[in-house]
């Protein structure tokens, strides 16, 4: 029986189990339908006895043994010798033993003949070439010893020789026919049987015995009466008689039967074996109609050799030369014109002719009964009786083996009821063995559950204890930071929304402090991370105590702190509060025997000021933290709404650049640097810009910080690189075979391994010198380490021209000239800026253009703007200018014009006369190949 509240609690586990997975049976029903099924298989059984089917005992094979052919001609017999009545008979001794010599040829060579018609192997064959040879040769022996004179009759002896021996072959020939096809016959008679018998050995068995439907097995029955009439068919030359008649009426009653009952047999055996059935047994009726009519031929042709040996025989036995008798004259005549020779008077006795015997003789059969039809009436009571006593007998065992479980496992199920309310119980046993043992599993089960029930409350005491302490401690560790011990982010925004709220209700003001310790990596990259720790911990203890009386220190992480002062008064208490916090941290902190002074940056956001929740005062004091740090160590830094919205703008540019870079929007122009002693274009520099979705053109200095902060730059300078290279390229194979494009790198680019090999690939597919670009890099390259001077050692070994850029500017601008591998140094734009009104600035400028001059280093002079500043500069020759005032950056297809009228704008500048005039057939593009580097 099924447990309901198991199956509802199943079903509650499962509910997306199948339909059928949840359906559950009981014993009874189990047991009920188990004996349905065998009381209908019963009445099946003998409703199939009764009415649609007869039971077989076994499957029979069919057998039979067919007859040896007959013989086709009946042996040469001699008659004794009919004397002419009043003659006395002429001996002629020789004549005679040839003319017995033909007579013994042509009986042997029937008889061989005989033997060649019912066999075929290799001793036939010759046995009837020889006796044809015999006979041929006895032929021309007698013809001799006759002394025949008539030509006409040793012709026509020939010429019934030759047909005599045509005969015989073409008689072996279709013998030869018949035996193959009697072979065929009998396989298409085996084909159709064993269909059946397959099908009869298919069928049901029941107590031993084979159900079978009766149009299958009188389709056996035919089949095998088939086989008995199919011996009529051994005979070569069967054509008619009363066995082949019997065949053709078992071949009709049997397509009637099949014919009849094929819808039926379809049904049980397949439509399949229907037709094959049918095939087969067409096949066979085809071969029976041809066996017909090559037995019709093998008869004519028997007739016919009959009267050729008829005709034969006749020739042989004459009379002695000159003693014919009219009866032999009416031989020779009857020879010589065709026609059958009458009796033969003469003094050689006549020989009696082959006679045809009956083609058909009795034959042994032998054959096993197909099926034999149970209808006894006796049999089927029997087979009802012992069907009731089973039925019976499963009755009885059904009922007393539904109620030795039912009972147990109702009792179990009861139990298991109360065991589950969590009381103590014992089942009474009893029932089938299984469930006997089975009862006595659980009762010990259900005593050791008990026990197990007690045991787990008093550990559920003790785990619950735990889980509290547990609980307080990962509490703990959930709101602290596990380092300092500090309050963590999580905490943090606790403690502020608490703050906020009571400030709201009150009126008052809440101050946020974003710290952040100055140069914190360098401490972890000189004294390792285990020092920085230390220093962590040592900080928030300082921040700890020193917040103590006024707010809460929290650590969101890295080096970076927040204060919460929760009860200010207003804006000026907590920026007092403040730099407070900035002196305690001017004080060295105390870590063992070591001193380190250690600055923090703060940033500082005030509610309602600032901010009106938790997220965005946090945000308000980073932003103030990142105008204290640009303001310097150990700085304070207020929030103001321009730092929101420089904080929305840089976002928005960072955004921007990312959309850029995917869409292609940057642009490269080029701007000419001219030589002052040449006044001639020597180079161009390419500059990037980006032309944003409105159509306004963005200078590099616009959005190369936010690139740099982003790490963008690597992917715009990469792009720069690729597109001025490329440029580069098609001046080179064109106008402009001298061309030289100087190109800005970032240091970040530097640090890239495969930066040097990648430059040089490129040169490679453009098909580029190294001297047709110049890297431009700032003073900036000296802080990514020596790897990156090593990479620029590679490319000026290669050949590739190196720019220091913005010279000048820096603290360590003398330093670079020695450790860089420099070919040319940019004058920042601030030292030319003043030159015409500071003689500061011209001596700075002159020194440095003298200093690279004697290192052997081109100079140019960037932001050449006013004619004032061209003027100063214009007597150092060895010098590059580069400027507004010389030309502005020009796209790339205006490129050439520009160079092309960049000379006569020097001239004009410098009022020089201009150069003497060129011939007017030679084009612009032809100033443009003369251009060239120094």
């Amino acid at each position: 029986m099924s447990n309901p509240a198991g199956e509802g609690s199943s079903a509650a586990a499962e509910p997306k189990a199948h339909w059928l997975g949840r359906i559950r049976i009981g014993i009874v029903p189990r047991l009920g339908f188990a004996f349905c099924a065998v009381t209908a298989l019963a009445i099946a059984a003998n409703y199939l006895a009764e009415n649609g089917n007869s039971i077989v005992e076994t499957t029979s094979y069919f057998t039979g043994n067919s007859p040896a052919p007959a013989p086709l001609l009946s042996p040469i017999t001699a008659p004794a010798p009919a004397a002419e009545p009043g003659r006395k008979p002429v001996v002629a001794k020789d004549l005679a033993a040839e003319s017995a010599s033909v007579i013994s040829a042509i009986e042997l060579s029937d008889r061989v003949l005989h033997e060649r018609l019912s066999t075929h192997d290799d001793e036939s064959v010759a046995a009837m070439g020889d006796s044809l040879s015999e006979l041929s040769t006895a032929v021309n022996r007698y013809a001799q010893s006759a002394d025949i004179e008539n030509t006409s009759t040793r012709n026509r002896l020939s010429q019934l020789l030759a047909d005599y021996a045509n005969e015989c072959e073409s008689l072996v020939k279709v013998a030869d026919a018949s035996r193959d096809q009697r072979a065929l016959y009998f396989q298409r008679l085996d084909s159709l049987e064993s269909g059946l018998r397959g099908a009869i050995d298919s069928s049901w068995k029941i107590f031993g015995r084979l159900v079978a439907r009766p149009s299958l097995i009188n389709l056996g029955r035919i089949a095998g009466a088939i086989r008995q009439d199919a011996a009529a068919l051994v005979a070569p030359d069967v054509v008619d008689g009363p066995e082949l008649q019997n065949l053709l009426a078992s071949e009709e009653t049997f397509e009637a039967t099949l014919n009849a009952s094929s819808a039926e047999l379809e049904r049980s055996k397949g439509k399949p074996w229907v037709a094959q059935i049918r095939t087969d047994f067409s096949e066979l009726v085809a071969q029976r109609m041809a066996l017909q009519k090559n037995g019709e031929a093998l008869r004519t042709g028997l007739d016919q050799h009959k009267l050729d040996r008829d005709r034969l025989v006749a020739l042989v036995p004459m009379r002695a030369p000159g003693a014919t008798s009219s009866a032999g004259r009416s031989a020779k005549r009857a020879i010589a014109t065709g026609d059958t020779p009458p009796p033969i008077d003469s003094a050689w006795p006549p020989v009696a002719l082959y006679t045809p015997v009956p083609s058909y003789s009795p034959v042994e059969r032998k054959v096993v009964s197909v099926a034999r039809t149970s209808d006894d009436s006796q049999a089927r009571q029997r087979v009802k009786w012992i069907t009731a006593l089973v039925l019976i007998f499963m009755l009885v065992t059904s009922i007393s083996t539904t109620l030795s479980i039912v009972r147990p496992v109702r009792r179990l199920i009861e139990a298991t009821q109360r065991l589950s309310a969590g009381s103590v119980v014992q089942v009474a046993r009893g029932g089938i063995k299984e469930l006997d043992v089975l009862t006595a599993a659980f009762n010990d089960m259900a005593l050791e559950l008990a026990s197990a029930r007690e045991q787990a409350r008093m550990h559920q005491n003790i785990l619950e204890a735990r889980v509290e302490e547990r609980t307080r401690a990962l509490q703990h560790l959930v709101e602290r930071d596990p380092l300092t011990e500090l309050p963590n982010r999580r905490q943090l925004f606790g403690h502020l929304n608490h703050a906020i709220g009571g400030a709201r209700s009150s009126g008052r003001s809440v101050g946020v402090f974003f710290l952040d310790l100055d140069n914190f990596k360098t401490v972890n990259d000189s004294m390792g991370h285990a020092f920085g720790d230390r220093v962590l911990q040592s900080v928030a203890q300082r921040l700890e105590g020193s917040t103590a009386l006024f707010g809460i220190a929290a650590r969101l992480g890295g080096d970076e702190f927040t204060v919460v002062y929760p009860d200010a008064a207003n804006a000026a208490e907590v920026i007092a509060a403040g730099q407070k916090l900035c002196e305690e941290f001017q004080k060295p902190l105390i870590l063992g025997d070591r001193q380190l002074q250690m600055s923090v940056s703060i940033g500082v956001s005030v509610f309602p000021d600032h901010g009106v929740d938790a997220d965005s005062l946090l945000r308000a004091a980073d932003a103030a933290l990142y105008r204290a740090k640009e303001a310097g160590r150990s700085q304070i830094g207020v929030f103001s709404s321009d730092l929101l919205e420089s904080a929305v703008s840089k976002f928005g540019i960072e955004q921007g650049l990312r959309t850029a870079i995917h869409q292609d929007e940057f642009e490269l122009v080029y701007q000419p640097e001219v030589n002052l002693g040449s006044l001639q274009p020597t180079m161009v520099e390419a500059l990037v810009r980006w032309r944003r979705a409105d159509g306004r053109l963005l200078a590099p200095n616009e959005f190369f910080g936010v690139a740099e902060d982003s790490g963008l730059i690597m992917e715009i300078s990469d792009w720069a690189l690729r597109t001025a290279i490329a440029a580069a390229a098609d001046w080179y194979h064109g106008l402009w075979p001298n061309v030289r494009v100087a190109i800005n790198i970032s240091p970040r680019q530097l640090t890239d391994p495969t930066f040097v090999d990648r430059v040089k690939s490129l040169l490679v597919a453009h098909r580029l010198p190294p001297t047709a670009i110049e890297l431009e890099l700032t003073e900036n390259v000296l802080q990514t380490g020596p790897a990156t001077i090593e990479a620029l050692r590679r490319l000026r070994a290669y050949g590739i021209p190196i720019a220091l850029d913005d010279f000048g500017t820096g603290y360590s601008s003398l330093s670079s000239l020695e450790l860089l591998p420099l070919t040319r140094v940019k004058l920042d734009r601030s030292l030319i800026a003043s030159i015409e009104s500071s003689e500061a600035s011209w001596a700075i400028a002159s020194a440095i253009i003298g200093l690279c001059d004697k290192l052997g280093v081109e100079v140019t002079a960037e932001g050449v703007e006013r004619p004032e500043q061209l003027t100063l500069l214009k007597n150092i020759h060895q010098l590059h200018v580069q400027g507004y005032l010389i030309s502005r950056p020009v796209p790339g297809p205006e490129l050439l014009t520009e160079l092309t009228s960049l000379a006569l704008r020097m001239r004009a500048l410098l009022g020089v006369a201009p150069a003497p005039a060129v011939d007017s057939s030679q084009s612009s593009a032809t100033n443009i190949v003369r251009f060239s580097p120094r």
